[in-house]
């Protein structure tokens, strides 16, 4: 996207990511190897299977059990084929954030954004960061709590005046709410639930209930 449509992104952000060319021939010998065997035997020749969530730092039974009823293998394409880019990426500013607390198959990686100029942050946690990372950090300053809490009630407002967000309780003695929301698909749901300004440290359940007569 940063490459076809360069004036309408302001920053790319590489988290634990390949920049270059084939995903597969930038990693190393040993794990490009694993991948290999394991397309060419349960993978069919063309799919990645699924690999253990531990392997990418996810360790909380609870994030295992929601995470893995919803895993599915990826087509290996995706690691052989190199991008085709014209170049206009480059107009782009990038950033790098590599997590710390596994493997570090991406250190390379962040350490070529470094000497490219790029910002690099580093974060003590699995690969899969916005699964393992996704509270508010115990540091943050209560100025920065007392700004998202703000945005987030008026955020709430907005999506109570839309129409999408009904009723929203608060759970005692817990620092946690019960929503309810009503939307014509996932897609709009997601949306919605996305725009919350603490989205990003939300552990969010969403059930599908029936809408009442009533309410039509």
């Amino acid at each position: 996207m940063a490459d076809r449509v360069p004036d309408r992104v302001t920053r790319r952000v590489y988290l634990d990511a390949f920049d270059g060319d084939a995903a597969i021939d930038l990693q190393p010998e040993e794990i490009a190897a694993h991948y290999r065997e394991s397309v060419a035997g349960p993978g069919f020749g063309w799919l990645i299977p699924v690999r253990p969530l531990r392997v990418l730092g996810v360790t909380e039974r609870s994030d295992v059990d929601r995470l893995s009823a919803r895993l599915t293998p990826r087509p290996w394409l995706g690691c052989t084929e190199p991008l085709r880019l014209s170049g206009a990426v480059q107009r782009v500013p990038a950033a790098f954030v590599e997590r710390t607390g596994w493997m570090r198959v991406f250190q390379p990686h962040a350490a070529r954004a470094a000497a490219r100029g790029w910002p690099v942050l580093m974060i003590g946690t699995g690969h899969e960061a916005m699964v393992t990372e996704n509270r508010l950090p115990a540091d943050t300053p209560g100025q920065t709590r007392d700004r998202l809490r703000e945005a987030e009630r008026g955020r709430a407002m907005q999506l109570r005046a839309e129409g999408v967000l009904k009723r929203l309780w608060r759970v005692p003695g817990r620092n946690a709410t019960i929503g309810l929301y009503e939307a014509e698909d996932p897609a709009t749901l997601h949306d919605a639930l996305t725009s919350l300004p603490m989205w990003p440290w939300m552990d969010v359940t969403a059930e599908p209930l029936a809408t009442h007569p009533q309410e039509r």
